[in-house]
């Protein structure tokens, strides 16, 4: 059975676990849920949310769902430290996700704005973990 991964045709939560199946050498079909279907599809799927089904099973919390690509893929840390630096890589970019909904939703910021400013944010979130200098 080939995994399947359903999800908007965004990059959004699912797009780490595309990339994540990819570097994982993971062959799968990739379901895109069009918005507008949304609203109908919600209501059918464990905790409402977007899902992957594996070995004709059913999961969902893209967290959950990344943690265990990341594991297939060999990305996940060696040691307790590796472990604790990718687990601050992980809440980081849920806190960029949270926040680029935020700022998505709000009409008063325009969009080159908003684009400029996750850049500059996510260079100073990763050079302030010592990912990445200048």
């Amino acid at each position: 059975n080939k995994p399947e991964l359903i999800y908007f045709p965004c990059f959004g939560r699912g797009g780490l676990a595309r990339l994540l199946f990819q570097l994982a050498d993971i062959d799968f079909e990739d379901t895109c849920v069009p918005w507008a279907d949304w609203k109908d599809t919600k209501e059918k799927v464990p905790l409402g949310g977007n899902r992957t089904q594996i070995d004709g099973q059913t999961f969902c919390q893209m967290k959950a769902i990344n943690k265990f690509l990341a594991k297939k893929a060999g990305l996940v840390g060696k040691t307790d430290i590796e472990q604790l630096q990718v687990d601050m890589l992980v809440e980081t970019r849920q806190e960029f996700s949270d926040k680029s909904v935020a700022h998505a939703k709000s009409k008063a910021v325009p969009l080159a704005s908003r684009e400029q400013y996750f850049s500059m944010m996510f260079f100073k979130h990763f050079c302030h973990l010592g990912l990445y200098k200048f």
